[in-house]
């Protein structure tokens, strides 16, 4: 459908680039909020407090996604896309925490990662903790069966790690840096079109925000990209339509 292409960078094309739900590579001025969804079904990305891209840290190129853990996260538009029914699909991002969340109500130092409003309908991704710090584990919680599944993992502050999390089959599995850290069952209809909230979750009233940095964020529906382990890359140029 394109009469010419042209690539954003050296990397190569995405081949999977039609399934995306949702690509934000983090990249843009210092400061600003002006986010681009490159997938293919672009959405709209609403900065909410102070979430605001840094040139402080970045995975890849000049900036990422800058989350100051207290009233800051990232909401997408409403999309059938991210109503993944009973379908494969894959969630993913680079994460670099910046200091550990405070306690809350249960005792625990927890973080948001990709969550949606309807918590008892969709699924959330959380980055767990203790009370003693965040990053002891990853949780994929499913809100329709009330059930978890749990990675034990060791993350440090003011690193970079990739995180990802596919569905294959109704089977989830959990990767820490390309490599597996947690599976399980998992077979609910995820039917949910509603936004996505990247960094923040309210879970009856706890409210949980993400503090640090993310870069090259990604939902991909219909298809598990990773199903062995792997070594994380930086997420492919796409083409770009010129006429």
């Amino acid at each position: 459908p394109y009469a010419a292409q042209v690539l954003e960078s050296a990397q190569p094309l995405d081949v999977n680039w039609s399934d995306t739900a949702l690509v934000l590579k983090g990249e843009g001025f210092n400061g600003s909020v002006n986010f681009l969804d490159s997938s293919a079904t672009p959405k709209a990305v609403n900065a909410v407090g102070n979430t605001k891209l840094s040139s402080a840290q970045s995975k890849f190129g000049e900036s990422s996604f800058y989350f100051d853990g207290n009233s800051s996260y990232l909401s997408t538009s409403a999309h059938s896309d991210f109503a993944f029914g009973l379908g494969d699909f894959t969630v993913e991002t680079w994460i670099n925490v910046a200091a550990d969340a405070p306690i809350d109500s249960q005792g625990t130092r927890e973080m948001a990662l990709f969550t949606n409003p309807d918590v008892f309908n969709a699924f959330q991704l959380i980055l767990a903790g203790n009370a003693e710090k965040t990053g002891t584990g990853l949780v994929f919680w499913d809100g329709i069966t009330r059930k978890y599944i749990y990675a034990p993992i060791n993350i440090e502050k003011n690193k970079w790690y990739h995180i990802a999390v596919t569905r294959e089959a109704g089977k989830i599995k959990i990767y820490l840096d390309g490599n597996l850290v947690g599976s399980g069952v998992n077979e609910s209809n995820f039917t949910v079109n509603n936004a996505y909230n990247i960094g923040f979750q309210n879970q009856s009233g706890l409210q949980r925000f993400f503090n640090g940095y993310m870069d090259d964020i990604r939902i991909t529906k219909g298809l598990a990209r990773y199903i062995t382990n792997f070594t994380p890359v930086e997420i492919p140029s796409i083409p770009k339509k010129t006429g």
